[in-house]
């Protein structure tokens, strides 16, 4: 998945995406919900990782179509965004709707197993090598886009996967690439583990407040090619997000004609520097993503439906390997989980 404004730089193929204004915000009255049609130009794409630990990115795309559904009701918010390939200049359509909020669980709570469910501990406390995930990302495969990502930035600590986004300290050559002390790289590695529809992830996840890095954890096909099997980012953060009080959540798919088509919904605000559970429900016809409790998006349509893998990355924002972003210095970034556990039916 991605950069600066990746969601919006995901360009759908023609014809696939509907938007959908129906978007639940957390609170005790019902919240006011905007939809907003915009036609941008043409964009960056984003990337997802192979199992072999190559970096997968898309294209360039262009005119792009998005539907924002933003509920201004106090507590956790949540933007719904779909995203389609479309002609034209761009233009504007706004629409006013009003959505019944949800309760909201206390932070921290987490969800107990249904009944007959079994758990297959990824990550646990004494964890302290890789064994069941790919080697960590090493090339240049989304380099203009995501800039290098290198194994040293992928680190386990007794239960605690980390990946960095940071500066090298030492000379590196990698690939048509020299990376000078100072110069940003990133990180990505996958879990060998499939998971299929009928499956609950459970995890504990935060990242580092950062300037010019990005941070997701996503699911990407383990058979099907890219958009066609699917791509599901539950928890992602681009520069925009620097901070990490909030994040997006979106949902790829193919449209009719084979294109990249995707539907963003952002949450927030949540402080995800602390660390936060985030529980994926993955159902043939149903994907629920809650965080600390609290119904974070709901997709009931484009469910992907082959074997999935789990991948932790970072990237560069805006590509390359420049210590500035947007005229300011990048500062680094990370991603860290714990306590991983899937649990199938």
């Amino acid at each position: 998945m991605p950069q600066n404004r990746r969601r919006t730089h995901r360009a759908r193929g023609s014809g696939g995406a509907r938007a959908k204004a129906g978007v639940i915000a957390s609170g005790a009255v019902a919240a006011v919900v905007t939809v907003v049609l915009v036609v941008t130009g043409s964009i960056l794409g984003s990337s997802g990782a192979a199992l072999s630990g190559k970096s997968h990115w898309h294209p360039y795309k262009k005119h792009q179509r998005t539907v924002t559904a933003k509920a201004t009701s106090p507590g956790p918010t949540r933007t719904a965004t779909a995203t389609r390939r479309v002609p034209g200049p761009t233009s504007t359509v706004t629409q006013t709707v009003t959505a019944n909020p949800t309760g909201s669980p206390e932070n921290g709570s987490k969800s107990a197993p249904p009944a007959g469910q079994q758990s297959t501990p990824i990550l646990a406390n004494g964890t302290v090598d890789l064994s069941g995930w790919s080697s960590p990302y090493q090339g240049l495969g989304a380099y203009s886009q995501q800039g290098a990502r290198l194994k040293q930035n992928v680190q386990m600590d007794n239960g605690v996967l980390s990946v960095f986004a940071r500066p090298v300290t030492t000379r590196t050559v990698i690939g048509t690439k020299t990376l000078a002390p100072g110069d940003y790289a990133a990180g990505g590695i996958m879990n060998r583990t499939t998971i299929n529809p009928g499956s609950r992830i459970s995890l504990d996840l935060r990242m580092d407040a950062s300037v010019g890095t990005r941070a997701v954890a996503l699911l990407w096909p383990a058979k099907l090619g890219w958009p066609e099997g699917g791509e599901l980012d539950f928890v992602e953060n681009g520069a925009d997000l620097g901070n990490r009080q909030s994040t997006a959540i979106t949902n790829h798919w193919a449209d009719a004609s084979g294109h990249n088509a995707q539907k963003v919904i952002k949450f927030s605000s949540h402080d995800f520097t602390a660390w936060s559970h985030v529980e994926v429900l993955w159902q043939a016809n149903l994907i629920v993503v809650t965080i600390d409790g609290v119904e974070a998006a709901r997709y009931t349509d484009h469910i992907p439906q082959g074997p999935m893998r789990l991948a932790i990355q970072t990237a560069v924002a805006g590509g390359g390997q420049s210590s500035t972003f947007d005229g300011a210095s990048r500062t680094p970034g990370s991603i860290q989980v714990r306590d991983l556990h899937i649990f199938a039916a």
